[in-house]
């Protein structure tokens, strides 16, 4: 049996399955049958393809099939379906499309100086037509129609190697070289080369990343419905557009309604982030601002930095009570002209009465009668700020209320990723497929700082670009396992909440500060305490900014726990 390439052949019509299938069957082992071969370089055409090409120990032929009738009338030759609806005319006849293929082929056979005089020929194959007719076009001595359907492919075969090497020596004043049961291997290597493609991963992630900018069906539902209730809270888990959604609302308030519009948000580099995305002609309409930045630079303008000084030192306190309270102070004091709409994203944060009533004063008609759009996860709350108290009283105020489920953000093995380490689910409908996850096992820092230089040099080969990648860390770097590092893999480390980056680096940050942001890659570090509730919040916060590629390092001692985490969300997988 014949090997044929493909195996198995597509999208192709029934004459030619029948004759590649036949050939497969009934010639010798060593030979090899192609099917559909491209031919770039023919002659008198652009672009050229053989229906089947047979290379042998007799020979190398060209096959041209033809289904249904063939007829030429006014120097056109017709192919007509074996059903008879369907026809199409050419200028030139089976035999001479055969030619040219095979005139190709051997060219192409010919340039390698060890098949130089090999036997090369072609034959026309009519698997439905008894076809007699004669003309100088035609050569009823390489025709196989119905008459020889009985026959051995293998004695047509024979018969082609005959006529061909007797046109060759007559031709060619010679016998035609030899073709050795080792040439065939070669000669299909020439013809269809082994090709092996490499997407580079960066240009694999740019595919991936084209499919992840468009809104859900689910989101644009859900801006529909805010365009008809002026207070809303938007939950959602990671990964499902939650600052998408709000920075489209964002935007749609101040193009469509002409209103003023607050953005306010936890994470001072996603106030940096959307800023720089606002379009030039609706700066003077929004204002986006970190909340406790806004906060500060209010209480500075109404002179009222003193009042912080109640806070006694203890952040907590600072930010969460003794800060928003002064702002409300000074906000009645400077009597500033509130926004007409108030848009709050990473909510979970600053959900608290304090915070309420500070939201209270810099929105028209507050939080009773104005326009506010909340946008939370309450599993990202890791400064356990999220209060019941705030919350109730939101309901008795009444909004209308919505919930994002589809994962436009990460791939599937993300998502899983990070619902594996955090101990619970990140949202995995409507997910991407993508590249596997990886996690890394280190014995000691030395053993850390050579692993991750090594990870970081792999990206970079594959064709990712060097800001394309950002470590995150639950600690700063002083303290955490690049403290000691410098430059990775020739690049400088860049701390994202100290400087602000400049020209190819690779990027750190905190987990704190990186919320509500995004990268393509991302290298975990520092991940400690997998069975610590509090941490896994953390873990959740951070691994899910991935959006294609996840790395997390974990010290060996820890492996245990991310094994048995692993069987966990398998078992609940299928539970």
């Amino acid at each position: 049996m014949a090997k044929l390439i493909p195996q198995i052949t597509k999208d192709c019509p029934r004459s030619e399955r029948l004759v590649f299938e036949s050939l497969g069957r009934q010639l010798p082992d060593e030979w090899i049958v192609l099917h559909s071969l491209e031919l770039s370089r023919h002659p008198l055409k652009m672009w050229g393809e053989t229906d089947i090409v047979i290379i042998s120990t007799k020979g190398l032929f060209v096959i041209e099939v033809k289904g249904g009738t063939v007829s030429c009338r006014d120097g056109e030759w017709t192919i007509t379906s074996p059903n008879g609806r369907e026809s199409y005319t050419k200028a030139e006849s089976p035999w001479a499309q055969a030619s040219g293929a095979a005139a190709t082929i051997r060219n192409r056979l010919y340039d390698n100086e060890r098949f130089r005089g090999c036997l090369v020929g072609y034959g026309v194959a009519l698997p439905y037509e008894t076809f007699t007719a004669e003309s100088e076009e035609i050569i009823q001595e390489v025709l196989w129609d119905r008459r020889h359907r009985r026959e051995d492919l293998a004695l047509y075969v024979g018969r082609l190697a005959r006529f061909w090497r007797e046109r060759h020596e007559v031709t060619r004043e010679r016998s035609p070289r030899e073709i050795k049961k080792e040439d065939i291997q070669e000669i299909r290597r020439l013809l269809r080369p082994d090709v092996e493609s490499h997407m580079s991963l960066g240009s694999y992630l740019n595919a991936l990343h084209a499919e992840l900018i468009e809104l859900t069906a689910t989101q644009a539902k859900i801006l529909k419905g805010m365009k008809a209730n002026p207070k809303t809270i938007v939950s959602g888990l990671a990964g499902t557009g939650k600052t998408l959604l709000a920075f489209d609302k964002a935007k749609y308030c101040a193009e469509e309604c002409r209103k003023s519009v607050l953005y306010v948000c936890f994470n001072k580099l996603l106030a940096r982030h959307i800023t720089e995305n606002i379009p030039e002609s609706l700066r003077d309409l929004i204002t986006v601002a970190n909340l406790h930045s806004y906060y500060r630079s209010v209480i500075s303008d109404a002179g009222n930095l003193e009042l912080l000084s109640a806070a006694g030192g203890d952040e907590r306190k600072l930010y969460g009570t003794v800060m928003p309270e002064a702002f409300a102070d000074s906000v009645l004091e400077l009597d500033l002209k509130p926004f007409d709409v108030l848009i709050v994203d990473e909510a979970q944060d600053i959900l608290t009465p304090s915070h309420l009533d500070a939201i209270d004063v810099i929105v028209e008609g507050g939080i009773d009668f104005g326009e506010w759009h909340l946008f939370m996860d309450p599993k990202q709350d890791i400064y356990g700020e999220l209060s019941t108290e705030a919350l109730e009283r939101l309901q008795d105020v009444g909004y209308a209320s919505y919930e994002l489920t589809v994962n436009c953000r990460n791939t599937r093995p993300v998502a899983v990723e990070t619902s594996v380490i955090a101990g619970f689910e990140c949202a995995i409908e409507g997910a991407i497929d993508g590249p596997a996850c990886k996690t890394v096992t280190y014995r000691d820092t030395s053993d850390f700082e050579q692993k991750i230089t090594q990870e970081v040099e792999r990206l970079l080969e594959r064709d990712l670009d060097p800001t394309d990648i950002i470590i995150l860390s639950s600690r700063r770097k002083s303290g955490s396992l690049l403290r000691n590092m410098s430059r990775l893999a020739g690049q400088p480390i860049v701390d994202l909440t100290e400087d602000v980056p400049n020209g190819d680096h690779i990027a750190f940050c905190t987990i704190h500060a990186f919320k509500g942001l995004e990268r393509k890659c991302v290298i975990a570090i520092d991940i400690q305490g997998l069975e610590d509730e509090a941490k896994a919040l953390l873990h959740y916060a951070g691994l899910s900014r991935a959006q294609f590629l996840l790395t997390t390092f974990l010290q060996s001692d820890t492996k245990v726990e991310y094994e048995r985490r692993l069987r966990e969300f398998g078992a609940r997988l299928v539970s």
